[in-house]
């Protein structure tokens, strides 16, 4: 590898807050949950796919926006969907 030729780093953080934590008990709490991180202004204009992670008591640890389609549908990587919840959790 030459001085020239550079590599690019990707860097995902997690802090973590001392907050009590929504629980996901059902779809509507996890609607309540999702919405919140919705654009309000493109919600009606493009798909955006919204993951939520959960730990095993069903809490929520955290929400990230990945995916933002088009009109009709967007691509969900599970190579990435997968990756953020191991580097975070």
């Amino acid at each position: 590898m030459t001085s020239s030729e550079k590599l690019s780093e990707i860097k995902l953080y997690y802090k973590p807050r001392k907050t009590v934590a929504a629980r996901i008990t059902c779809s509507e709490d996890a609607y309540k949950q999702v919405i919140k991180f919705y654009d309000k202004n493109t919600i009606a204009l493009q798909e955006q796919f919204i993951i939520i992670y959960l730990n095993r008591a069903n809490t929520l640890l955290g929400a990230h926006k990945l995916f933002t389609g088009g009109l009709t549908g967007t691509v969900a990587d599970i190579r990435l969907i997968l990756g953020i919840a191991l580097k975070s959790l």
